[in-house]
């Protein structure tokens, strides 16, 4: 009998534990949500690299994952973790799959939408994204900035400090031969406070907008 074919899933009662995968109709999401959890799963659970793919492969339910895996057994236990998810998404997803979301990205408009779900939905479709495709933080921003809604642009050029990628102050040392990790963070932290600006913004934007509505009627 041939495996109805469901929607993925991924749950995990703790990190520490081994999070399952089931279903068998994978999106780029849900294979991103069971990569960091996996990736938690052996750091916290203290599992050697050599170990790790057989696993976390435990915990797909997939009649049609577990027989391709089962042909390769041997060679896909001998990848990093990384590695191995990167060649699930060659196999289960479809082709050019990273280029569509990066379209989607390159491509969205606040419009009428509240800025911060707006955002929020972006940075989590560029997130599951492969790193080496991946939009960076740096990057991201000036790419929301430039899409923003027109009133939203407008209050924020009475800001010009919410416009600039320094809004969080640079950590001492960067721009000089530092740790990748360190420039890394100190862009995300840049970008979360970048946002938390947009944010207030946007919010007195829509409630000068309901005020007005207000009057009117």
């Amino acid at each position: 009998m041939s495996q109805v074919s469901i929607p993925a899933t991924v749950t995990q009662s703790d990190p520490g534990e081994r999070p399952i995968l089931e279903g068998s109709i994978y999106t780029p999401a849900v294979l991103a949500d069971f990569e960091r959890r996996a990736q938690d799963y052996v750091e916290e659970a203290q599992i050697e690299k050599g170990d790790q793919v057989k696993r976390v492969v435990r915990g797909i339910k997939s009649e049609a994952f577990r027989r391709w895996y089962e042909v390769n057994r041997t060679y896909y236990d001998g990848m990093s973790l990384v590695s191995f998810m990167e060649t699930v998404r060659t196999e289960f997803l479809p082709p050019g799959w990273e280029e569509e979301l990066r379209l989607l990205v390159f491509g969205a408009q606040q419009g009428n939408r509240p800025f911060r779900e707006w955002a929020i939905e972006l940075i989590e479709v560029n997130a599951t994204i492969p790193s080496a495709k991946r939009l960076d933080n740096d990057f991201l921003q000036a790419l929301l900035q430039s899409r923003l809604h027109p009133d939203l642009s407008k209050a924020a050029l009475r800001h010009p400090a919410v416009l600039t990628a320094d809004v969080m102050p640079k950590l001492e040392g960067e721009g000089d031969a530092v740790r990748d990790t360190t420039k890394i963070d100190n862009s995300r932290l840049r970008l979360t406070q970048w946002l938390g600006h947009l944010h207030r913004l946007d919010e007195e934007r829509r409630q000068q907008q309901q005020d007005l509505q207000s009057q009117i009627q």
